[in-house]
């Protein structure tokens, strides 16, 4: 389980690293059952 359905306060922010290769850009949105990121990936970036 992801660390922001627990807490809701752990929600990613642009800048956090997420399955250490995805880099946040911004959130796009949330709501009951997930949350949708922009994410870039930092080894290939794109």
């Amino acid at each position: 389980m992801w660390p922001w359905r627990r807490d809701p306060a752990a929600t990613p922010q642009p800048g956090d690293v997420i399955a250490g290769k995805y880099r946040v850009e911004r959130v796009l949105g949330q709501g009951g059952m997930g949350l949708v990121v922009a994410a870039r990936h930092t080894k290939l970036d794109r």
